[in-house]
C-alpha cells in the first residue's frame, strides 16, 4: 500500500480546525441559522 505525500497535512489540519471552530461556536448559540449552514440541503431528519 502506498502512502500519499504529507504536503498538504497542515493546510489541511489548519482548515479542519477553523472548520471545528466555526462549527462548536455554532452548535453553542442560540441562534439556529448560525447551525442551518453546517447542514446539507439535503439532509433528513
Amino acid at each position: 500500500m502506498m502512502t500519499p505525500p504529507m504536503t498538504n497535512y497542515v493546510p489541511l489540519k489548519s482548515e479542519l480546525a477553523v472548520f471545528m471552530g466555526a462549527y462548536e461556536r455554532a452548535a453553542n448559540s442560540p441562534d439556529v441559522e448560525q447551525v442551518v449552514r453546517f447542514i446539507a440541503e439535503d439532509a433528513r431528519y
